[in-house]
């Protein structure tokens, strides 16, 4: 089964996952990142944009792409980006598929090493369409 084919009620029942959706993950936030001018126009021109179209490729191409590059960008090239590779964790257990994105800790780009994180179809629509037309 490809990833895009779970959901969090089969995840958590297969593998045995329990929920805290009351927990607060980022408990002690950083400071604010400055963002490049040009970056948070872009986003202020494509989000609304993509949230028009509504399309997931939409989303994916003109919001998140950009915002893992910039990720990239602002950890100075200390990440890796992938987007739409195989990723075959373990098949019994019907971990395959393609990823849309995958970010590693590793700074080569040649292969995947070292992963820190992984998106595959979750670029879900988040944001009413009126506070999306600000991103800041």
């Amino acid at each position: 089964m490809p990833y895009q084919d779970f959901t969090l009620a089969t995840v958590r029942k297969q593998f045995g996952l329990t929920l805290e959706s009351d927990r607060d993950l980022f408990p002690n936030p950083p400071d604010q990142v400055p963002l490049v001018e040009a970056f948070t126009a872009y986003l202020n021109y494509t989000v609304p944009l993509a949230l028009a179209i509504n399309t997931e490729k939409a989303r994916s191409e003109m919001i998140i792409a950009p915002m893992l590059v910039e990720l990239k960008r602002l950890l100075k090239d200390q990440v890796s980006l992938f987007s739409g590779i195989e990723f075959n964790v373990d098949p019994d257990q019907n971990l395959s598929g393609f990823c849309d994105f995958i970010v590693s800790l590793s700074r080569q780009q040649l292969y995947l090493s070292q992963i820190m994180g992984i998106l595959v179809g979750m670029v879900q629509p988040a944001l009413p369409m009126e506070m999306a037309s600000t991103v800041e």
